[in-house]
């Protein structure tokens, strides 16, 4: 994890604990007002869905980081231990003098590789995010199965189900589950890490 974030060319001291959950909570702050817009927008559909992703997207590389070979970002790439090994290692092939020419900052070891420490913690971290994850698909799985099996039981007692609500609803969770595949381990470990000072 990085001690520093670098936004648009300046520079925010995150070695705080508290700064970096007040982070955190801007990010999915963010996040929600995005996917309000996206359904004032055109309820998600094609200007909608891609405002939100293209912006959920951006976000996560850009102040999250983890995703992604640039190294940008609070917490360096997850893969970047095995990027490094596999295109620095070896200088001859033209895919590994691309890649030091597009990712400049793959030759700071101290930027881009990880240590056995940040790799628990990126590994438990993931863990802990796609348990959390499960249960959204899980619950998301449910009531797109309560949408196709409950109307004809429903007819029966003469009652209707509102498919379009339920289909709404399953896209919006399905939104949710996005922005959590890309985000949640690395807010797990902005959150949980302690001040960099305690650290040390």
């Amino acid at each position: 994890m990085k001690t520093e974030l670098v936004l648009f060319g300046r520079h925010f001291d995150m070695a705080l604990q508290a700064r970096r959950r007040r982070l955190v909570v801007l990010v999915y702050a963010v996040y929600g007002a995005v996917m309000g817009a996206g359904w004032f927008i055109d309820h998600w559909h094609a200007i909608g869905s891609g405002l939100t992703i293209f912006v959920l997207s951006y976000v996560s590389r850009a102040v999250l980081g983890g995703y992604g070979a640039e190294g940008k970002g609070m917490i360096k790439p997850f893969l970047g231990n095995a990027v490094r090994e596999r295109y620095v290692k070896d200088l001859g092939p033209w895919w590994s003098r691309l890649t030091r020419l597009t990712i400049p900052k793959i030759n700071d070891e101290r930027e881009f590789v990880s240590d056995e420490r940040e790799m628990r913690r990126r590994d438990g971290a993931h863990e802990v995010a796609y348990r959390g994850l499960g249960v959204v698909v899980i619950f998301t799985f449910m009531i797109a199965f309560f949408m196709n099996a409950a109307p004809p039981i429903l007819q029966d007692l003469g009652t209707t189900v509102p498919t379009e609500f339920f289909s709404h609803l399953i896209y919006a969770l399905l939104i949710v589950e996005f922005i959590l595949f890309l985000s949640l381990p690395q807010s797990i470990l902005l959150w949980t890490e302690p001040d960099v000072e305690e650290v040390q």
